[in-house]
């Protein structure tokens, strides 16, 4: 073994460290939100692979990083738009501040949110 992380675990680290870096900057917003904002997409995409709506194709012999995902309703551009606009709905309905989380979002010091 080289030591080397496993690359989901390095998936699910990224999306959570900027959820963790978006609550550093501004302590209002809740990190629960933050985190399941991160992950929003991959949450609506397992149950429409379990539907067949979305697919993984996985070559023979394969492992992760191998596979093609066709995932055109929830990450394609639009769809994560849709997506997104509906979440902040939702979290905006339920009473968490939202300009919080937009606003710790942006300010991201990760550089991907700027």
């Amino acid at each position: 073994m080289s030591g080397a992380a496993d690359p989901a675990a390095k998936l699910i680290t990224g999306h959570f460290g900027l959820a963790a870096d978006a609550k550093s900057l501004d302590r209002r917003a809740p990190l629960w939100s933050l985190m399941l904002a991160t992950e929003w997409l991959d949450v609506v995409f397992a149950p429409l692979l379990l539907l067949g709506i979305e697919t993984i194709d996985s070559p023979p012999g394969g492992g992760y990083g191998t596979s093609v995902i066709h995932a055109d309703y929830t990450h394609s551009l639009l769809g994560a738009l849709v997506l997104s606009a509906a979440f902040g709905a939702v979290a905006g309905g339920a009473g968490i501040d939202s300009s919080a989380c937009s606003s710790a979002a942006s300010r991201s010091r990760t550089g991907f949110l700027t």
